[in-house]
């Protein structure tokens, strides 16, 4: 992930995914110049774990994590950051939950990764600062 675009990363055979995990190679990225910068996302004090860290598809349709764990509020933090049980916006990896469906892909399909604040267009020119590096896994069945 660098600037206002994602990362992207493309299957390498078809079938059904259940999940992703990303393992953070190099890199970090904060929501602020204000907080330290992460692997995942932001550390802003008084709010549970910020991780910002979104899967879509080619079409920006973001995939993971689920809507559940989804929080923040107002025109610009709506749906921005969420929790994720045993992981911090420091963690080494993120493991998504399954997909209630697996995924159908193709062989060469695209994916993205984005951070949240530039895949929802907001605050991204002002104060986001960093760009990271991570590895991809699927579980394909």
């Amino acid at each position: 992930m660098h600037g206002n675009s994602p990362g992207i990363f493309t299957t390498p055979s078809f079938g059904e995914v259940i999940t992703f995990k990303l393992i953070h190679l190099n890199g970090q990225v904060s929501c602020s110049i204000f907080y330290s910068a992460t692997n995942w996302g932001c550390t802003v004090p008084d709010l549970p774990a910020n991780i910002a860290t979104h899967i879509t598809d080619s079409q920006k349709n973001r995939l993971l994590p689920k809507d559940e764990l989804l929080f923040g509020g107002g025109k610009c933090m709506n749906n921005l950051f969420y929790s994720l049980p045993g992981h911090t916006p420091n963690s080494p990896e993120l493991l998504f939950d399954n997909f209630t469906i697996p995924l159908p892909v193709a062989a060469g399909q695209q994916f993205q990764i984005w951070f949240a604040e530039d895949l929802n267009g907001c605050w991204s020119a002002m104060n986001n600062v960093g760009q990271t590096c991570v590895k991809v896994f699927g579980l394909i069945v």
